[in-house]
C-alpha cells in the first residue's frame, strides 16, 4: 500500500487530532505548540512534534520526503469587543492564527507534490465578521485573502474550511459559548470534510468550503 504523507498543525486537541485520526492509516506529522502530549494514542502512522510554528526555523527536521497535504488546523481564539482585548492577547491572536499559518506554508509547499493539497481551517467569521469576534474575524479575513493570493502563486491546490462552532477546548468557563455547545459541529464532522478534499479528484478545484451547525443560522 502507497500511504501519503501528510502535516497537520494544531495536532494535539479539536479539528487537528480528528485528522490525524481520520488519517490513521497515511503517514501524518503532527503538529503544536503543547508539550507534553502523549502520541501513543495516535494512529500507528503518525508522530507528534511539540514547537512554536509561529517561528520558520522551528520546523527543521520534522519531515523528509515529498508531502501530499499539508493542513493548518491551528487557532488562537476569544469572545470579546475590541475594548476586552489586551495588547498581548491581539499579539497572540494574529502570530497564532496568521503569522504561524503564513510561516508553515511558506515552509512546508516547496516540499510538497505539485498535485499536493493546501488546506487552510479558517471560520464563517472570516467571510463575514461577527458581534463579539472583532480580533479573530480580523484574522480570519486574513486567512481568506492569503488563500486567495496564493492560488494564483502555487500549484498546489489550496482550500479553506470555513466552519461555524466546533465543540473543542476553544470554547470554555473563560471563554464560554452562548448556548449549548452539544449543538454545535463535532471534530470529526469537519476531518471527515477536510478529508474529502484531501482525497477529491485532482481535476476539481475546491476553493472554500462553508459548514454550519444547525443551531446557527448566520
Amino acid at each position: 500500500m502507497l500511504r501519503k504523507k501528510h502535516i497537520i498543525s494544531g495536532a494535539s486537541s479539536g479539528v487537528g487530532l480528528a485528522l490525524v485520526n481520520a488519517l490513521e492509516n497515511e503517514y501524518v506529522i503532527g503538529l503544536g505548540r503543547r508539550e507534553g502530549v502523549d502520541s501513543s494514542f495516535y494512529p500507528p502512522y503518525a508522530a507528534y512534534h511539540s514547537l512554536d510554528y509561529t517561528k520558520e526555523y522551528s520546523f527543521d527536521c520534522v519531515y523528509e520526503g515529498l508531502i501530499d497535504s499539508i493542513t493548518f488546523c491551528s487557532a488562537q481564539f476569544k469572545m470579546g469587543k475590541l475594548e476586552d482585548h489586551g495588547g498581548e492577547e491581539i499579539h497572540d491572536m494574529i502570530a497564532t492564527n496568521v503569522t504561524a499559518m503564513i510561516e508553515f506554508v511558506k515552509y512546508f509547499q516547496p516540499k510538497m507534490k505539485r498535485k499536493g493539497k493546501i488546506i487552510l481551517v479558517s471560520s464563517v467569521s472570516g467571510l463575514r465578521g461577527q458581534k463579539n469576534q472583532t480580533v479573530y474575524s480580523a484574522t480570519k479575513h486574513a486567512m481568506q485573502g492569503f488563500a486567495d493570493s496564493l492560488r494564483q502563486e502555487v500549484p498546489q491546490k489550496v482550500t479553506t474550511i470555513c466552519p461555524g462552532g466546533i465543540d473543542t477546548p476553544l470554547w470554555n468557563e473563560s471563554n464560554p459559548y452562548p448556548g449549548n455547545t452539544s449543538l454545535l459541529l463535532k471534530p470529526e464532522q469537519v476531518a471527515e470534510t477536510i478529508c474529502g478534499v484531501i482525497y477529491s479528484d485532482d481535476n476539481v478545484v475546491i476553493k472554500n468550503i462553508t459548514l454550519h451547525p444547525e443551531n446557527e443560522r448566520h
